[in-house]
Parts: structure tokens; sequence; C-alpha cells
């Protein structure tokens, strides 16, 4: 595993977001991928700093891509998930359309890998999945940019 510092995974995920939110409106497929990895750098961000490591030593093992448990552990508010009032949970599961199995769940945290190898997520599933990921990268970035510069 690549140990990342917290000024690094800072920028990573202001890369991240900005390169997709540059793809908003077309290539869905990219963008998500691209927003996923930059929440996920996001939250491993904040559980860095809460916690005072100085490298992904500890996050990385522990959560590797798993949003919803972070999520969980930074106590992010319903309202930073979604732009509606009551806010929203991310699905667990996700349904896909993969040819070659009979698999037709995907846990959330592996979402990243359908959209890096080319399966399809339902539809209106994946639209929803991006509205909150969309959402998260903005409560992500306001608490970020929050925070001073390591």
């Amino acid at each position: 595993m690549i140990l990342a510092t917290c000024s690094e995974m800072r920028k990573a995920f202001l890369r991240n977001t900005k390169a997709a939110s540059a793809l908003q409106g077309s290539h869905e497929t990219c963008r998500g991928l691209l927003v996923f990895y930059g929440v996920e750098c996001g939250l491993k961000y904040l559980l860095m700093t809460e916690n005072g490591y100085k490298d992904t030593a500890k996050v990385g093992k522990r959560y590797t891509h798993d949003l919803l448990t972070m999520i969980r552990e930074l106590r992010l508010a319903p309202s930073e998930l979604t732009p509606t009032p009551q806010g929203a949970v991310p699905p667990k599961t996700v349904s896909c359309l993969m040819q070659y199995s009979t698999r037709k769940t995907l846990d959330f945290s592996e979402l990243h890998q359908a959209w890096r190898y080319g399966i399809d997520i339902e539809e209106p599933t994946q639209l929803q999945i991006l509205v909150i990921l969309d959402h998260l990268k903005f409560s992500l970035t306001t608490r970020i940019e929050g925070r001073r510069r390591d």
C-alpha cells in the first residue's frame, strides 16, 4: 500500500473532485469514478486530521474504499449527504447489469470497480448515487476548506 500524507489526501480530494466537476453532464461513468475517489480521499483526510494521523497507514487498510463506514465514523449529518431537507443515507447495495455473472448487486464500496470496468449501474440508481456523491463532495469541500492547511 502506498502511504500518502494529510496534505496529499487533501490535494487528491480537490483535484479529483475538480476533474469530476469538469465532466458534469457527460461521461457519467468517468465522472462517477472521479467523484467516488475524490470523496474517498476527502473522508480519509478528515479521519486523518481528526485522529492526528500523519499518513494513510491506519486509514488505508482499515477503510479501503468503504465510504459508508467512513461516513458513519465521521458522524456526517444526513443533510450532508443529499440536498433534500431530510437527507438520505447512501444505499448499502446497488443494482447493476453484469453480463458474465448471476450477481445483480454490488456493495456501495464496489462502485468504483463497476465504473472502472464499464459495468452498467441501473438507472435511476446511478443518477441517485451521483447526486449523493456530488452533495457529499460539496459538504466535504465546505468542511475541508474550513480547516487550516496542513
